[in-house]
């Protein structure tokens, strides 16, 4: 690739000289012509030049010229008369070469020349201004032999419909024959095919090949000097390729290098990039301390900041400092503004309202991360559809989380790397799905199929230990929920006390409510129970008017379980735990969690027998003997085949995202029931 010749594409063509002269026409000291008739010229002019259609012959453009009056526009026939006359005289006097090189000589003072008493009516980098210089150029490149060739060429065009001048090639095997190439013409040239051969396929995953690319790329010649000066960028586009695919050893070897390259080129903003990127792949050796922000940081190096300091557990405020820096452009850590990613601004804000308890504002901003959604951000808008699908996974909503998962719209631009992001999410929502209504061969059968881990830059698989403070609250509150459900109270006790702190501290509310239920759950098992229902009646109000299913039936009926204990055997008492048992029921109900729901129904058939309500005891009974039966039945069914058929699609997608778009259906075409075959289709969701 670095010995592509320059491309020779521009041949001079008799419509390419006819312009030029009406440009010149135009511009004729001796006659002057009205705005509307100088309008429409330029509009016929223009369309010529950008060579759209085939360009019109000679007797055509002057028939359009002469029905300039017609169709409603007002043009006034005095200036299509001299028009029509000039043209005819410029026919006649295209004889000879002398001819053709006053006519350009003539055009040259039609393009402005940084004068300011210039009469030019036309920029150098204007549409025309462009079109004059490239016309001339291949003009003064014709030989004097070429010269009387192209204008025998050109009255043959002008003088009937024939493609007389249309068949010329240009001969660069014997020099002075039609032309004469000037020493650039045959020096190699850079160009875009080994970038875009790069980009795919680094697009599919081949990292191997990505690398060539890019290599073969920055080793073309892009300017006179024998070294092109882009070493620094080509370091820092591999050190970017090497993190992304999470090859972290090799990305810090090679940033740094970039960086040396940097300071000897003298390219600071380069080595802001880089320094940006080493802060990054910094953050996954523990033995090196952070770099400092500094004035030239981009937007997205402050976002970057605002996510590791979510997951080191800071304080919320110090995190929406960082957003309000990434959203203003303050000055002493970005550079105004210019480079702000709307898309990731969108999407951190629709995060830290939901995070902040606004659940309506987060979902008003990743609207607007959706909406707007820029081009080459597809790692944005996946992190917004996989929070959605997650969120209506949570809330019960399954046949819209699959809707959102598997339309097209969804995987069809993503790389493979997002790919494998986009299916793993998917096996995990399905798996939860799976649990939650008790469906054991689908449980089962996603064990078996359970997708590679996406090797995102990220991931750090290790060991943790709770004394040692390395689990986050989520995993703290996963640990006690185990903890819990086996009966291990005491154990119980260090993982959720350790989330309630970790919560408190970084003012994640929605988090930290969950922790407290599970301090009072903890309470009953502990023989604390009136403690635990003064602590959750406390945050009751914010529980009620949240919009989490789970986090609100699992309060209430911790409070209805808390209430029971403290009745100390009072009847009357029991008749107040009824309403909450009924609120999470029908909670427990929507999002389908079948074994908690057995679990309610179980203690409501209780207090009706001490209430003796029979009538009450005896449908609720009914009930849980309906949804044992269910259980029993989900136990011993097969997986059902709309389940096999999307995880089966997922594999077919990631094999149709690593064949670069291409059809995966195999060799053999008689296969109408593939998947693969329908999967450019937009109807598969």
């Amino acid at each position: 690739m670095a010995d592509a010749p320059a491309t020779r594409t521009h041949i001079l063509r008799p419509h390419h000289v006819l312009m030029a002269a009406v440009l010149r026409l135009t511009h004729t000291p001796e006659w002057t012509f009205t705005d509307l008739f100088l309008l429409e010229m330029y509009k016929l002019v223009m369309q010529e030049i950008s060579e759209i259609y085939q360009p019109l012959p000679y007797r055509d453009f002057y028939r359009k010229v002469q029905e300039f009056d017609k169709g409603g526009k007002k043009v006034y026939p005095r200036d299509i008369e001299i028009m029509a006359s000039c043209l005819d005289g410029f026919i006649n006097q295209m004889t000879h070469p002398d001819f053709l090189h006053t006519l350009f000589t003539q055009l040259d003072g039609l393009i402005w020349e940084r004068d300011l008493h210039s009469t030019a009516v036309f920029e150098r980098r204007s549409y025309f201004g462009m079109f004059i210089r490239r016309t001339r150029l291949s003009m003064q490149k014709l030989s004097f032999s070429g010269m009387v060739k192209f204008i025998d060429d050109f009255q043959g065009w002008a003088n009937s419909s024939n493609g007389s001048g249309y068949a010329i090639e240009s001969n660069w095997d014997i020099p002075g024959m039609l032309s004469y190439p000037t020493p650039d013409d045959d020096a190699p040239h850079a160009t875009a095919e080994a970038l875009s051969e790069y980009e795919n396929a680094e697009h599919v995953g081949d990292i191997t090949t990505a690398i060539e690319c890019l290599r073969r790329f920055f080793s073309q010649r892009f300017s006179e000097e024998t070294d092109s000066g882009f070493n620094q960028y080509t370091l820092l586009r591999l050190a970017s390729t090497y993190y992304i695919n999470g090859q972290m050893k090799a990305a810090k070897d090679t940033i740094e290098e970039a960086m040396k390259v940097c300071r000897n080129a003298g390219d600071r903003y380069t080595l802001i990039s880089c320094t940006a990127l080493q802060r990054r792949i910094n953050a996954f050796y523990p033995d090196h301390e952070p770099t400092v922000l500094r004035k030239g940081f981009k937007q997205l190096d402050v976002l970057w900041d605002l996510r590791r300091s979510l997951e080191s557990g800071e304080p919320v405020s110090k995190c929406w400092k960082f957003l309000w820096y990434a959203s203003a452009g303050a000055k002493d850590l970005s550079d105004g503004g210019k480079a702000r990613d709307r898309s990731s601004l969108a999407s951190a804000n629709a995060f830290m309202w939901k995070l902040s308890g606004v659940e309506c504002l987060g979902s008003l901003w990743e609207d607007m991360s959706l909406l707007h959604m820029d081009e080459n951000a597809e790692d944005v808008r996946l992190t917004n559809l996989i929070w959605r699908s997650t969120t209506l996974v949570r809330q019960g909503r399954y046949e819209q989380a699959w809707i959102t998962m598997m339309s097209p719209s969804t995987w069809r631009p993503l790389s493979l790397q997002q790919a494998q992001q986009w299916q793993w999410e998917l096996w995990c929502n399905m798996l939860t799905f799976a649990i939650r209504t008790e469906r054991k061969g689908l449980a089962d059968y996603l064990r078996k199929t359970m997708p590679r881990y996406p090797t995102q830059q990220n991931y750090q698989g290790k060991l943790v230990n709770v004394e040692k403070g390395d689990l986050g609250a989520g995993e703290c509150l996963r640990l006690g929920n185990n903890y819990i459900s086996s009966r291990q109270y005491l154990l119980a006790l260090s993982p959720v006390l350790t989330a309630a702190t970790l919560t408190e501290y970084a003012c994640n509310w929605h988090t930290h409510r969950t922790s407290l239920i599970m301090i009072a759950d903890l309470g009953i098992g502990l023989g604390m129970a009136p403690s635990g229902q003064r602590l959750i009646e406390e945050h009751l109000p914010q529980i009620l008017r949240g919009d989490d299913l789970e986090q609100r039936a699992y309060a209430c009926f911790t409070l209805a379980r808390c209430m029971i204990a403290n009745a100390d055997g009072d009847v009357s008492k029991l008749v107040e735990v009824i309403p909450w048992l009924e609120r999470a029921l029908k909670d427990y109900q929507a999002i389908e969690l079948i074994k908690s729901t057995q679990q309610v129904l179980y203690i409501l058939a209780v207090l009706y027998e001490n209430l003796n309500d029979e009538e009450k005891r005896n449908s609720t009974s009914q009930k849980l003997l309906e949804f044992e039966a269910l259980v029993k039945r989900r136990h011993t069914k097969a997986v059902e085949p709309k389940y096999m058929d999307m995880m089966e699609l997922s594999v077919e997608v990631l094999a149709y995202v690593a064949a670069g778009g291409k059809s995966v259906a195999g060799e053999d075409n008689s296969n109408e029931t593939s998947n693969a075959s329908t999967i450019p289709e937009d109807d598969l969701a």
